[in-house]
């Protein structure tokens, strides 16, 4: 064998050998055949506001926090998912957040796409909506949602009512949500004030 046979066949195969490590992209099923796995609470509010709550196959713990997630199997603990969970409910899309990275690079191997969800603010809030909205075939739902979202505050910034301090607790006793996340936000909209 001559060497330039033998660097042919060394580069074919260390072609091969590296398309074979990298999965395409998974695509985005179509709105009416989505099964998503969601690990964001606030997606599935969403999404349940935007009347596509049968869109979620499954959820995390958290989600059971929703009147509209009752049905809905908890099939994640501490952030564990496994291959047989994700066959046996038939996930062909995830939502997680941006802490859950790692998880994205399981879905991609299962070929299921995948959606990472920023930390939520005010200001981002209405593209997630809309994000949303494109996902679940729900546009026209989103844009009506982010414009009730909107008209409500503005009666409570206008009142200008005294400042109330509140607590509120997340999930376990002293855990509360940051004073400049989301929810010390919506918060201060309404004349409030996340108390320590």
């Amino acid at each position: 064998m001559t060497a330039m046979k033998i660097f042919s066949l060394i580069l074919f195969f260390a072609l091969n050998l590296c398309g074979c490590s990298n999965a395409p992209e998974p695509v985005t099923p179509a709105p009416e055949k989505l099964r998503i796995l969601s690990l964001v609470t606030a997606a599935d509010h969403i999404l349940s506001e935007l009347g596509a709550a049968d869109k979620i196959a499954a959820i995390d713990r958290h989600g059971r926090v929703l009147d509209s997630m009752q049905y809905a199997p908890v099939t994640v603990a501490g952030g564990m998912v496994s291959r047989e969970m994700l066959k046996k409910y038939r996930i062909n899309f995830a939502i997680i957040w941006y802490y859950q990275k790692h998880l994205a690079e399981i879905f991609r191997k299962e070929g299921i796409a995948c959606l990472v969800i920023e930390p939520i603010r005010l200001e981002n809030y209405p593209e997630l909506v809309i994000e949303l909205g494109k996902l679940s075939g729900k546009k026209v739902e989103a844009e009506k949602l982010n414009k009730k979202i909107s008209s409500a505050f503005a009666p409570l910034q206008a009142a200008g009512n005294k400042t109330k301090s509140v607590y509120i607790e997340l999930y376990a006793p002293w855990k509360s949500p940051a004073a400049d996340g989301y929810t010390g936000q919506i918060l201060k909209a309404a004349g409030g004030k996340l108390s320590g």
